[in-house]
């Protein structure tokens, strides 16, 4: 058997120090927030980040920076004066950027923007005066783009689904607004709950919606929803039994459970932080880390560790890279600390003892960077919380940038790559929770780092990507976004020397990685797609 590896740009022992940390600008001057701890409130469109901050004058708006002082600004005074228009949920669809906003007229209606302050409009109004919607969930699904919402009038709503460019929406079924908003979706895929807490699947068409889980209890929980591959997991509880983990592969036959913790208890095993690495689906549950590959007899524990994170953490979901899993492990003796695993018991090693005294170091937040390392966020008794940055081995895992050095306890909230410039939102005693950025080196794009493929064409895309195999056999090819997570798989069987070809419509432009996996053999390509 080959073994394809890496080049060395991603596997070197040392890595070079990177440029010093920088506040962007400080948008609410003085003490005050100009950003919030919402890291969903950020988005990479056209180049630049887009985000929501307050400048302390002009409330909560639309922000634009290009990683320079003068190229941070607030794109639009959406709610004129000291009003906030609190712009969220952004959503990139047919290179335009869609959003929920309040202009304190319309109310919290469907904004867009083309990068520019006179292509910021008001784009749909569902039609409810100052009330506006009540939006949990926007995402595109086969180029619709959805909405999850109910009215300010009251707590049943709809789930809207619109066409490529925003309009022209319908309902898909009735839907209850809870506290979470038990929705999940992928490029081809939208799983949702409806007002009878039944769960359905559609594929954004009215005709494309149906039933496949039907509850069995007056009350019910369908939480954490994550598609992996073509199938759902779901953490699923009713009124006296605890949460416990399901599949669906969007048919009643293939809606079941995968596992029963306590049965007829109160408590069950609670999963949480679905991850998708080498065929097999990894998640916590019972406080240990488990292993399923969708069915009830592959569904077993893997190592006693807990993994992940707790009941009550978040952004602490693994991250794929270099061919092995990164995520938060604990074996009780170690602390909080990052762990990786290759998929065998023996591989599934502590990783690197960031905090070597009776503290936690809690890595959470795992990004790919455009430079081909990852990033994450962790604690440290002598600098408190830093960003770090990893090229896959323990002496190249360093701390890169800690901006208020000290005790001071303050949490870095979101790291968001854009181009050459990684941002990051973090606090200080001196000038609040702003925007800051680190300087890093984008990986040219379509550069080939192993032997799988041996041709790669165009790149950029802009919806149809070649590439041209030098082996034999099935693979299966995953498309992912720069924090690792799946955006669309294909399973296909190569013939060497063939060309396959992917669809890459439904996807916007941006910096992607496409991971193929044959007979153990991982490769990953960097692709650009432009639209």
């Amino acid at each position: 058997m080959k073994s394809y590896l890496l080049p060395a740009m991603l596997c070197l022992a040392t890595i070079p120090l990177l440029a010093q940390a920088t506040l962007v600008k400080d948008i609410n001057p003085g003490i005050g927030n100009g950003l919030s701890d919402f890291k969903e409130a950020l988005i990479p469109f056209q180049g630049k980040l887009f985000f929501r901050a307050d400048d302390g004058v002009n409330g909560e708006e639309l922000w634009v920076s290009d990683g320079t002082t003068s190229g941070t600004m607030m794109l639009k005074d959406i709610n004129a004066g000291s009003g906030s228009s609190a712009p969220d949920f952004f959503t990139v669809l047919n290179n335009k950027l869609f959003f929920m906003a309040d202009d304190g007229a319309a109310g919290n209606e469907l904004w867009v923007t083309d990068g520019t302050p006179d292509g910021t409009q008001l784009h749909f109004e569902f039609g409810l005066g100052i009330f506006g919607l009540d939006v949990s969930f926007m995402g595109v699904v086969n180029n619709h783009l959805i909405i999850k919402s109910v009215t300010g009038m009251g707590p049943v709503g709809k789930m809207w689904s619109g066409d490529a460019n925003g309009e022209n929406f319908v309902s898909l079924a009735n839907v209850y607004n809870g506290i979470q908003p038990e929705v999940a979706a992928s490029v081809t895929r939208l799983f949702f709950t409806d007002e009878e807490d039944n769960l359905r699947v559609s594929d954004g068409t009215v005709a494309g919606t149906s039933v496949v889980f039907e509850p069995l209890d007056f009350f019910n929980t369908y939480n954490p929803m994550t598609i992996i591959g073509d199938k759902l997991y779901f953490g699923y509880g009713q009124s006296i039994y605890g949460t416990e983990p399901w599949v669906s592969d969007g048919t009643p036959a293939g809606t079941f459970e995968l596992n029963e913790f306590l049965p007829g208890g109160y408590d069950g095993g609670t999963p949480m932080f679905f991850t998708g690495y080498q065929d097999h689906v990894y998640f916590r549950a019972n406080s240990q880390m488990w292993r399923t590959d969708g069915t009830v007899a592959g569904t077993f524990l893997f190592q006693n560790i807990d993994a992940f994170g707790g009941v009550n953490d978040f952004d602490k979901e693994g991250l794929v890279y270099n061919g092995k899993l990164y995520f938060l492990g604990n074996d009780g003796t170690n602390g909080s600390e990052l762990w990786s695993t290759d998929g065998t018991s023996n591989g599934t090693t502590l990783f690197k003892s960031i905090n070597d005294n009776f503290l936690n170091a809690n890595p959470s937040l795992l990004t790919l960077g455009t430079d081909g390392n990852f990033y994450f966020v962790a604690y440290n008794n002598t600098s408190d919380y830093a960003l770090w940055r990893s090229n896959g081995t323990a002496n190249g895992t360093v701390k890169v940038a800690d901006p208020y050095p000290g005790d001071n306890a303050e949490y870095i909230w979101a790291i968001v790559p854009v181009g050459n410039n990684l941002f990051f939102v973090t606090k200080s005693a001196l000038e609040g929770q702003e925007l800051w950025k680190l300087p890093i080196t984008t990986v040219s794009a379509g550069e080939v780092f192993a032997e799988l493929v041996t041709n790669l064409q165009p790149n950029p895309a802009t919806d149809k990507l070649f590439l041209t195999c030098n082996f034999s056999g099935d693979v299966n090819v995953q498309l992912l976004d720069l924090q690792g997570r799946t955006l669309q798989s294909w399973q296909r069987n190569a013939v060497e020397g063939q060309t396959l070809n992917f669809n890459l419509n439904a996807h916007p432009t941006g910096l992607y990685l496409l991971q193929l996996n044959h007979e153990g053999n991982v490769q990953v390509l960097k692709t650009v797609i432009q639209k």
